[in-house]
């Protein structure tokens, strides 16, 4: 059944599905989409809806038109060539999406948080993919990138069961944040058109084992492989110009990088906090490095060490550190004694409270131990503070637990008599 609201130009609603009409002197007779009202869990496009006999073809989807709703599968029909920013968003049942081949691109957020997505089909003419267009998309496993396709900012950030990647050889460009944080991708080929990967491209690709980097990239910038746990080796081809800061920070199993080009200018922290890290391969025996570029790096070899500078930068680093483990040492020595301090402490209240419990009503002992709670919140928050100050790692037995008890009490009746 059709129904008709004549405005400037006519709507049609079709199964719950509103199509605004048009047509243009040049682009002829359209139907956009601009209202979902159906609850129906798999919805098909139409390739065109007819209106008073006249056929007008389904070109557009407007922005947020099925965002949030409860769909399970959607057919796009191929007369589709525009959806709109954030249209299927939020779409947290959604696992299907099936594209018949008429889009050239994919708007900003299209789908993004649609954590159900297990398959969709990109067509082969899709030449651009939107910023955060699958961002947070934990149930896709496997993409192929159509030929001449570019991807946008953080376009499969947070995709956290991506597997399988496939890139066309024909790809210029990606955007930031493109695959980071995607844990479960293992490898994945770069194509050789690429002159840039970007910041934190693969950021916490933990499963990440190798990298092809391929000849024509210039620039690796900041934290494009910072936190890729897996990954053990790294060429850094000769066209390379500018590694970025952090951009192989904390690779837990980074054990060897050769760098090609004696031009290549290593940023500060650029492979800092690599603790498995041992040797770094120099094109010339002439060629050094600052020693910030691999600050936190234990296990260089001496032919490694070579080549490494001493800046001031490094040496203020040395020195704060120096200072923090003379605090935590200090600390660390001193909590052997606090047990007994403990016991003297508690013997006083323990009697107190039970006498409490003793002489009279239970709800006094309630109210006791609600202020004993508070009292140990109030102490843990100030010791986890303690802690993170002096990078101490807390072990949550009696000793902790009735000091952070006593302290939270002090600081609890400093501020009743304070407030006195």
């Amino acid at each position: 059944m059709y129904n008709f609201y004549q405005k400037e130009d006519p709507i049609l609603d079709v199964d719950g599905l509103k199509y605004k009409l048009t047509d243009g002197y040049f682009s002829g007779k359209e139907a956009e989409i601009i209202e979902c009202n159906t609850y129906n869990s798999v919805i098909k496009i139409p390739d065109h809806v007819i209106y008073k006999n006249v056929e007008y073809p389904v070109t557009r989807i407007k922005e947020k038109v099925f965002e949030g709703k409860s769909l399970k599968t959607i057919i796009i029909s191929k007369n589709v060539t525009i959806i709109g920013e954030s249209c299927f968003e939020n779409c947290s049942e959604l696992e299907k999406v099936v594209l018949l081949g008429g889009l050239n691109s994919l708007s900003k957020n299209c789908f993004y948080n649609c954590r159900a997505l297990v398959s969709i089909n990109l067509p082969a003419y899709m030449s651009y993919i939107g910023d955060d267009c699958f961002y947070g998309c934990g149930s896709l496993t496997k993409i192929v990138i159509p030929k001449f396709c570019n991807l946008g900012a953080n376009c499969f950030s947070m995709c956290r069961s991506l597997r399988t990647v496939i890139l066309p050889e024909e790809m210029e460009g990606m955007g930031s944040d493109c695959f980071s944080w995607c844990d479960k991708l293992e490898s994945i080929k770069l194509p050789s058109t690429l002159t840039y990967i970007p910041s934190s491209a693969f950021n916490c690709c933990k499963a990440l084992r190798s990298i092809n980097i391929p000849e024509n990239v210039t620039i690796l910038d900041s934290s494009c492989f910072s936190g890729c746990d897996a990954l053990t080796e790294v060429k850094i081809p000769v066209n390379v110009k500018e590694i970025g800061v952090y951009a192989f920070h904390n690779c837990k199993s980074l054990q060897r990088v050769s760098i090609m080009n004696i031009e290549t200018k290593l940023m500060r922290d650029c492979f800092s906090d690599c603790p498995s890290l041992m040797e770094i391969v120099f094109p010339k025996n002439e060629m050094q490095i600052d020693d910030i570029c691999v600050d936190l790096c234990p296990l260089l070899s001496e032919q490694t060490k070579r080549h490494i500078k001493i800046t001031e930068e490094g040496k203020r680093r040395a020195e704060e550190r120096t200072v923090k483990s003379k605090i935590k040492r200090a600390i660390a020595a001193a909590w052997d004694y606090i047990g007994t301090a403990i016991i003297l402490l508690l013997v006083a209240p323990i009697l107190l409270i039970g006498y409490f419990v003793y002489m009279y009503a239970v709800k006094l002992s309630i109210a006791i131990g609600l202020l004993a709670l508070f009292c140990f919140i109030v102490g843990l928050i100030i010791m986890l503070l303690i802690g993170l100050l002096v990078e101490i790692e807390h072990k949550f037995d009696w000793k902790y637990n009735c000091a952070c008890l006593i302290i939270g009490a002090i600081i609890v009746g400093i501020i009743y008599l304070l407030n006195k």
